[in-house]
Formats: structure tokens, sequence, C-alpha cells
């Protein structure tokens, strides 16, 4: 049962990503990186909600369209980041295509594969597919981390520069720590 504490920051954490989103979704719905944007945070959301120690019992049936969310926080990360840093980017069929594959994995790696792996129930290719599933997510921080240095000799607000690299350390640094936890 999770502690008061740990309740109330994570509703607390909850209701600022959704107000994010919300003000995300109401304040550029024209511009490239909103979908990407509001898909991060709730993404986020999802995580701090499926990662409530016993929480599988709370969630019902949320439980798994919120964990394949979830799982795609990284795609999402990576995603946004291109949108804001890339010019001309726009979200293609292919992301989906991605987005699609790493939520179904996702999904088979939190729900089938943890609990095999930590009762000791999982074979060898079940083992291997997991971590390298974690492996792929971690490709996607780095990308993202890419997209932000690749994109800051060719901008010219210092302030910008450091900014957008600060925040995609951070959030990155984050989501390591994120992914390493799950895994």
């Amino acid at each position: 049962m999770p502690e008061t504490i740990d309740i109330i920051l994570r509703t607390a954490a909850v209701i600022g990503l959704l107000l994010l989103a919300a003000v995300m979704a109401v304040g550029g719905l024209q511009r490239r990186a909103t979908l990407p944007g509001v898909a991060f945070c709730l993404a986020v959301a999802t995580f701090v909600l499926t990662s409530v120690p016993g929480g599988a019992a709370y969630l019902g049936d949320w439980r798994v369209p919120l964990t394949a969310l979830c799982v795609t926080k990284a795609v999402w990360f990576w995603l946004l980041a291109r949108a804001l840093f890339a010019e001309g980017t726009v979200m293609r069929r292919g992301d989906f295509g991605v987005l699609a594959g790493v939520a179904l994995a996702g999904a088979w790696q939190q729900l089938v594969f943890l609990p095999r792996f930590r009762d000791g129930t999982a074979g060898v290719w079940e083992s291997l597919a997991g971590f390298a599933f974690d492996g792929l997510l971690l490709v996607f921080v780095v990308l993202a981390l890419h997209e932000a240095w690749r994109g800051l000799a060719a901008d010219l607000a210092e302030r910008r520069r450091r900014l957008r690299l600060g925040f995609i350390a951070a959030t990155g640094a984050y989501l390591a720590v994120a992914l390493g936890v799950q895994g």
C-alpha cells in the first residue's frame, strides 16, 4: 500500500503533467511540437500512475492501455526533441508505426515478461528480449539528446541554446533513470 506522501507527490505530479499537456494543446494547436509534447506529458503521467507499488489492483481494465502509453515516453521524448530542434520536421506515418511497435513490445515487457522474470520463470530468450527492449528505449533517449546537440551550433540565440541543451539533458537523465528503475 503506497504511503500518504507518495500518494500526494504522485497526485501533484499527475495534475501538473495534465495541466501542462492541456496548456500545450490549447496554446499550440498548429505547432508541429504540440502532439509530441502533449503525448510526452501524458506518457510521463501514466508512468507516475502505473509505477505505484501494488497499483495494478487500482487500475483494473485501464492497466493495459495506460502501460502501453507509459512505455512510449522515450519515443515521444525523441519526437518532441526532433519537432523542437530539427527545422521542418513533422510527424510521419513511420513514426506512428514505431510508437505502435514500442507500445506492443513494452506492454509485453511490463505485463508479461517482468512478472515472469521476478518469479524466476522467464526463459533465456524472454530475458534477452526484455532487456533488449530497455536498451531500445535508451537509444531513443540518446536520439533525443542528439537532436538537441546536432542543432546547437546553428542556433544563434545563446540563451535558447543553453536552455534547450539543459532541458534535453535534464529530461534525458530523468528518462534514463526511470528506464533503469523499470528494467
